[in-house]
């Protein structure tokens, strides 16, 4: 991938994020594919590294980041309600990107991706089972994730039915 990677990400802030500061790291708890998208938005510009922990269930939608700072993104599943205790099984914590329940992916469904040209934030995607991307334009039907000078790290996810292409110019 190059560096000029753009994210594109429509949709409605609809939840209050309530973020904890934590050793110099601001981590919230989330359990809703509305407040996911709305964590991964304020995190790309809240000036902290951020640990986005992901109670298990499924959450349908396509998630973006779009992080113009210099800080580490983090982004665990498999907790339970309340995010104490966690779970290391990709199966309990699924990104579906099939918006309109026809089997087939609307986007790309976790679309990650620093902007800082000098930035070294690194970007960790940890527990999930992400189905159902679909991209048309490039690479990344199911995850897509960019970091400029930060190192970009997959662990423990499951990713299926999902569809890339690059588009002819």
């Amino acid at each position: 991938m190059d560096s000029a990677r753009n994210v594109i990400a429509n949709f409605t802030v609809k939840e209050t994020i309530d973020w904890s500061l934590v050793d110099g790291v601001e981590e919230t708890c989330i359990n809703s594919a509305s407040a996911l998208a709305t964590a991964l938005y304020e995190a790309g510009t809240d000036g902290y590294p951020n640990l986005i922990k992901v109670v298990q269930g499924t959450y349908t939608g396509l998630f973006a980041y779009s992080g113009s700072e210099d800080y580490d993104l983090n982004l665990e599943g498999g907790y339970e309600t309340g995010c104490a205790t966690r779970s290391y099984n990709p199966e309990l914590t699924i990104l579906n990107g099939d918006i309109n329940a026809d089997d087939i992916g609307d986007g790309v469904v976790l679309d990650l991706n620093t902007t800082n040209p000098s930035g070294t934030g690194n970007i960790t995607v940890d527990g999930f089972h992400v189905k159902n991307g679909q991209n048309g334009v490039d690479e990344g039907g199911c995850m897509r994730v960019f970091s400029a000078d930060g190192s970009t790290t997959l662990i423990g996810n499951i990713v299926n039915n999902c569809i890339a292409e690059m588009a002819e110019a």
